[in-house]
């Protein structure tokens, strides 16, 4: 059984903005809310699911003015994908589409000041696989590594991205997409994100249906251009 620590943490993206260099812990949960339904007359406490999962991602860490704060002060909706068992296509990843619920600021005599901002899921919290470790790519970069899910699944799919920086060198823009094959060998496109023209820049994207047993990520650029570079992620999650 393998076992992972700080150093395995691969990266942190919340709206596609890297957050790894500032934080000191990542707490997420899942919560099944369940109702007793115990009847008189039973001796034994008896529960049934009402239905609802609350999901929850907190990030604690040091305050920095400019990254951290600039990232958690964001009113809106915005992915956050992070990795703790390493940068490393077909690892665990996990996302989730963050609604942020508290703020907590804590300046402690003798010590860094710290931050920490709870986020509750507007959907779930999402599993799945890293299609695309954090790393530089350009025109000339190849598909990813094929990822082998061993069979197809049937109940769609949840595709996050997370681009932390881009330098379009004359391009108009980067489009990532995340691709699927039944032999390996032939693909077909799965999910095409929106083109993204700076970042940071951040998606999550559902689709429905059949997900064929092979997956891997491309990038394109649109119009003309040199020295282009998009440092990003890519995960996807089967349902």
């Amino acid at each position: 059984m393998a076992v992972y620590g700080a150093p395995n943490v691969g990266f942190v993206l919340l709206g596609g903005r890297s957050l790894i260099g500032y934080l000191t812990d990542i707490q997420d949960s899942s919560e099944i809310v369940v109702e007793e339904t115990t009847p008189l007359g039973q001796a034994y406490d008896s529960w049934a699911s009402v239905g609802v999962v609350k999901s929850t991602c907190k990030l604690l860490g040091i305050y920095n003015s400019t990254d951290f704060v600039t990232a958690v002060e964001v009113a809106t909706t915005q992915p956050l994908m992070y990795c703790l068992e390493g940068n490393t296509i077909g690892n665990e990843f996990t996302g989730i589409d963050g609604v942020k619920g508290t703020l907590l600021r804590n300046a402690v005599r003798d010590q860094l000041h710290r931050i920490e901002v709870d986020f509750k899921a507007e959907t779930a919290l999402d599993k799945g696989l890293i299609v695309a470790d954090h790393a530089a790519r350009n025109s000339s970069s190849s598909a990813t590594t094929t990822v082998d899910n061993s069979a197809s699944s049937s109940a769609g799919a949840v595709g996050y991205l997370g681009m932390s920086a881009l330098a379009r060198g004359g391009y108009t823009n980067a489009i990532v997409k995340i691709r699927h094959s039944t032999n390996g060998s032939s693909w077909s496109d799965l999910i095409t994100f929106t083109a993204v023209t700076a970042a940071p820049a951040s998606e999550r994207v559902a689709v429905v249906g059949t997900i064929n047993r092979y997956i891997q990520t491309t990038i394109t650029w649109t119009g003309s251009g040199s020295s282009e570079s998009a440092t990003y992620a890519v995960g996807l999650a089967r349902l």
